[in-house]
């Protein structure tokens, strides 16, 4: 696959990657050397995003996705579906792993561009609840199911008892959060308050069945937070992201 183009080298961004997936990184604050975010004409580009073992360019719109359209979670499954090489509702772990890299950039060299997304874009999340592509399937007992990109070839798939009360995000193990967001909890809550300026939280169902995964807020909260347990009739709006390029971290899979 292409390596980045107009940012680091593929040795540079993979040896920076090694050492943020170690736990260890030099500049816990920054991913400069790799990170690099431009606008052309109605969507940014960014580039260095670290999402689990692999790197990623993407693009992302500038507003809410097919005109700001409101759907339940099925008919944004059935959208990405006749879209797949275009802009789509992305996996909950990857909308977030974007957000945790703008957070980490912040202060960088694209501190203004960062700036502006996160006082318009981003806080519109804070309206209403965003969507993903990632489901959750409530087990009668036991270990849940979690899906990111549902319902398309390839999709991720991972296991865990999710069960439980709502609670700050910062409480919640990171087994979780890991699996769902693709970060610890406590970096999740720094995200959060970088974009509302309040601790994040989650919602989620002690139930049983098919749930969806979105990101947002109640509007009575003010804050950011996640729920694990949405209503399938749930309708929302949905950031639109383009996956220009993925590249394993090591030679991973």
């Amino acid at each position: 696959m292409n390596g980045f183009p107009n940012s680091a080298t593929d040795a540079e961004l993979e040896a920076r990657a090694k050492e943020l997936l170690s736990g260890t990184p030099k500049e816990p604050t920054s991913l400069s050397a790799e990170f690099r975010i431009s606008f052309l004409q109605s969507y940014y580009t960014i580039d260095g995003i670290v999402c689990g073992n692999a790197l990623y360019r993407l693009d992302l719109f500038n507003s809410f996705l097919d005109e700001t359209a409101l759907r339940k979670p099925d008919e944004w499954i059935e959208y990405n579906k006749s879209h797949h090489n275009d802009f789509v509702v992305a996996p909950a772990h990857l909308q977030f792993c974007m957000l945790k890299a703008l957070y980490e950039n912040r202060e960088g060299p694209f501190k203004a561009r960062i700036e502006t997304l996160r006082t318009g874009l981003l806080r519109q999340c804070l309206e209403m609840w965003v969507a993903t592509s990632t489901r959750i399937l409530y087990s009668a007992s036991g270990r849940d199911e979690i899906i990111h990109d549902y319902n398309v070839p390839g999709h991720q798939i991972g296991a865990i008892n999710l069960k439980g009360n709502d609670d700050f995000l910062r409480n919640v193990p990171d087994e979780i959060t890991q699996k769902i967001i693709g970060c610890d909890s406590k970096t999740a809550n720094e995200v959060a308050c970088w974009i509302s300026g309040k601790g994040a939280y989650l919602w989620r169902r002690d139930t049983v069945g098919e749930r969806t995964v979105t990101i947002g807020a109640y509007k009575c909260a003010d804050r950011l937070g996640v729920t694990i347990g949405e209503s399938l009739d749930l309708s929302s709006r949905a950031f639109g992201i383009h996956v220009v390029s993925k590249r394993p971290i090591g030679g991973a899979q």
